[in-house]
């Protein structure tokens, strides 16, 4: 997950957006990312521990 600083204080930041790595051996070959996940559907926190 990307994480904002969203203002909502110290060691609490708002998810940005999920990426998600192809990996092709011991490289990273792609990077996608979504900037309007549901990061419910996937069982993540509304909030990054920061």
């Amino acid at each position: 997950m990307t994480a904002l600083d969203g203002g909502r204080g110290p060691g609490r930041l708002p998810p940005g957006g999920l990426d998600v790595l192809t990996l092709r051996g011991d490289r990273v070959a792609e990077v996608v990312s979504v900037l309007t996940a549901d990061f419910g559907r996937f069982g993540l926190p509304g909030e990054i521990p920061g």
